[in-house]
């Protein structure tokens, strides 16, 4: 799990600022990492201004995993096993 949540936190911009500086293949990392609409959100709302579209896109992403989840949990036969 680790492996994959630490560049997923490192990607989001939560220890620097997001600028049109950075290289492309960093552009697209944030842009696709959830947690960088998540910090969006919350900072908008700690500095008193409100963008709908950060949540709106938090929204979307968590309904759309659930939705994915869903099917894949349907396809997988899960066995449980006492020892």
């Amino acid at each position: 799990m680790t492996l994959i949540f630490s560049p997923v936190s490192y990607a989001a911009p939560t220890l620097y600022v997001f600028s049109d500086k950075l290289p492309l293949f960093v552009k697209c990392l944030i842009m696709i990492d959830p947690l960088t609409y998540q910090l969006k959100a919350i900072r908008t709302v700690a500095f008193g201004f409100f963008e709908p579209l950060p949540i709106l896109v938090d929204l979307l992403l968590t309904l759309g995993m659930m939705y994915l989840a869903q099917r894949i949990l349907r396809k997988v036969s899960l066995q449980l096993s006492v020892r």
